[in-house]
């Protein structure tokens, strides 16, 4: 499919030309987007007009950049859920400069839309990001991320080892939406780091504690599956290997291994770019790490010299 065909367009012509010139920065290969009806509708309207989007509505000085307002998460006519981002900007309406609501993500009963405040038009390259970061859920719930996604890419974002907010959405682990947990979890904090592996726009990441980079990229795109449209497809592998790390209640790290589909008795196992151990082919691998901490990095060579793909963990 184009990447024009994934989006209905519902804006005027200077309006829907902003968004195309951000869809033609995206390469996300949209024929992931299976379990979201296709195509999507982006619209602009006024998103602080005294509805429930606005910000206003939360208290604190709007005018002052460091303040950065709660996030807003609200329920539409139908069901459907939206979830709107803020942007501090001069709309050049005589206000000045200001936290608005800037878009919504809105999805519910396999549908979606995508709306942006109509203010951004005199902010195009605010509402070409804003754009992006909106598409990200757009990917996210649409192809869908599975728990397996979610969590390298949680691993991902927590170089230095997981912490106490990990969780995907708040709701997860029983917290609300506002402050810190919003701010806090993956599910939106994919926002920046969706827009740095598909585009090359730069993301709003301010109050995110846990910072994307573009460096993630190829990250990123090993872990969704999703190469960037017009990037050379990766070698063929027919090793699958996927990895995971947890400890124990003494404290004892532990990595688990699972693979499919190598040849031979035996493998070779490298981790962190160096042969390790030899292990029997028989499609799973524990190991006691014990007290050691940080990265690693899996792959297995069989006996035929093939080599899976690699799998990264965190302790």
């Amino acid at each position: 499919m184009t990447a024009y065909s994934a989006f209905d367009l519902q804006g005027t012509d200077a309006q829907n030309t902003i968004i195309k010139q951000a869809v033609d920065r995206i390469t996300f290969p949209w024929e992931k987007i299976t379990a979201i009806r296709k195509p999507i509708p982006v619209g602009w309207r006024d998103l602080n007009g005294g509805s429930s989007m606005r910000f206003a509505s939360l208290g604190g000085d709007l005018h002052d950049e460091t303040k950065i307002p709660d996030h807003v998460h609200v329920v539409g006519p139908n069901g459907e859920e939206g979830h709107g981002v803020a942007r501090f900007f001069d709309a050049k309406d005589g206000e000045g400069a200001r936290w608005w609501t800037a878009g919504v993500f809105w999805w519910g009963g396999g549908s979606a839309g995508i709306d942006i405040d109509v203010r951004c038009e005199a902010q195009p390259g605010i509402a070409r990001e804003v754009f992006s970061a909106e598409a990200a859920h757009f990917a996210d719930l649409g192809m869908p991320y599975t728990p397996t996604m979610k969590d390298q890419i949680t691993r991902l974002l927590h170089p230095g080892g997981l912490d106490d907010h990990t969780y995907w959405w708040p709701e997860d682990v029983g917290l609300p939406y506002g402050g810190q947990p919003y701010f806090a979890c993956m599910g939106e904090t994919n926002m920046g780091l969706w827009t740095h592996a598909y585009s090359d726009m730069t993301p709003y990441t301010e109050p995110f504690p846990h910072k994307s980079t573009r460096a993630m990229a190829p990250e990123v795109h090993r872990i969704l599956g999703a190469p960037p449209v017009g990037a050379s497809p990766a070698p063929p592998t027919e090793i699958r290997l996927t990895g995971r790390s947890w400890i124990t209640t003494y404290g004892n790290g532990r990595v688990e291994l699972l693979w499919t589909d190598a040849r031979g008795d035996t493998l070779t196992v490298r981790r962190n770019d160096v042969n390790w151990i030899t292990t029997a082919n028989d499609g799973r691998l524990v190991s006691n790490l014990a007290t050691r901490r940080g990265t690693f990095r899996y792959q297995l060579v069989d006996r035929g010299g093939r080599k899976s793909n690699i799998a990264v963990v965190t302790l």
